[in-house]
């Protein structure tokens, strides 16, 4: 049986993407380039208010308050993301606490 080439096992489809620290710096950077190669983004921000969303599609992305000292505010955005998605594929752990 032939092996699936690596472009199409990593192909973006309908993965889903958790990204902490999304509002800004490294991780909105990231969020940009994997929203332009097609993946659905579930970001998760302090504020979600002042998030500026634009250049991401809205049906393509989830915006979660999520605050790094808040365990909680981990478990309700990982449930938000699953209830929205239906899937958890990959988790980008960015946001920084000094």
């Amino acid at each position: 049986m032939a092996e699936a080439a690596p472009a199409q096992m990593l192909a973006p489809g309908d993965r889903v993407v958790m990204i902490s620290g999304a509002a800004r710096g490294i991780g909105r950077a990231i969020a940009r380039r994997l929203t332009d190669e097609g993946y659905r983004l579930s970001l998760g921000v302090r504020d979600v208010r002042r998030f500026d969303a634009a250049g991401f599609a809205a049906d393509r992305i989830l915006v979660n308050r999520f605050d790094a000292l808040e365990p909680a505010s981990a478990a309700a955005w990982v449930a938000a993301t699953a209830e929205r998605f239906g899937r958890i594929d990959a988790l980008i752990n960015n946001a920084g606490v000094l």
